[in-house]
């Protein structure tokens, strides 16, 4: 899939937002995450609530760079996954 490098409409309107959503379920045609699997405590839960979000067959991309440690705290037990894992 080609995805165009270019601004769909001059004055589009665009917004960052953090959250859960769970109100939201299978009401998006698609859904970007950015640092996805770097952030998530519990990524295999945070996975399959983000597949809630989505219509059935429809689209995710998933943007960041794998092993971005932001716990917070060494304490704070996380799951590292390998790239070929995550594919």
């Amino acid at each position: 899939m080609r995805l165009p490098d270019l601004l769909p409409h001059i004055s589009v309107d665009f917004e960052l937002v953090g959250g859960d959503f769970p109100e939201q379920e299978a009401i998006w045609d698609s859904i970007v995450t950015e640092l996805f699997v770097d952030t998530s405590l519990n990524i295999l839960a945070a996975h399959e609530h983000i597949h809630t979000l989505i219509a059935f067959n429809e689209l995710r991309i998933d943007l960041g760079p794998l092993l971005c440690q932001c716990s917070g705290t060494a304490k704070t037990a996380m799951v590292q996954l390998s790239l070929s894992w995550t594919r």
